[in-house]
């Protein structure tokens, strides 16, 4: 069902009127200041929601976590002994420049002659 705008005009003809008038100005501003203001207020609610209520349950969480926390006690000298043994495992070893040689033998080898003889008390 469709109305057509010549019906519109004979049951309102003010609506037919395009004549803005002389207060058309301040209807317009009045609707933009309108707007504004209602935007104003969303925008501060949204703020105040975010900021001050979000920061009221972070502190919550956080009471609520601080009474439950269990402290523990480091032990100081036993960290220390590990750091060390870590980084004696993580350096290189330096071989010295005069190792001696297992593997070479001279040609004569002098070897202590055991003796077979009683020794005499």
């Amino acid at each position: 069902m469709s109305i057509k705008f010549t019906t519109v005009c004979a049951l309102s003809p003010g609506l037919c009127n395009m004549n803005p008038g002389k207060y058309f100005f301040w209807r317009i501003f009045s609707i933009i200041v309108m707007g504004a203001l209602i935007s104003g207020v969303i925008f501060t609610s949204f703020f105040i929601y975010s900021k001050i209520y979000f920061t009221i349950a972070n502190i919550e969480v956080i009471a609520t976590l601080s009474e439950h926390a269990n402290l523990t006690v480091l032990d100081l000298p036993g960290y220390e002994k590990a750091q060390k043994l870590i980084t004696l495992k993580t350096e290189k070893n330096k071989i010295p420049k005069d190792i001696r040689n297992i593997f070479f033998y001279a040609n004569e080898l002098n070897y202590d002659k055991a003796t077979t003889t009683k020794s005499k008390k």
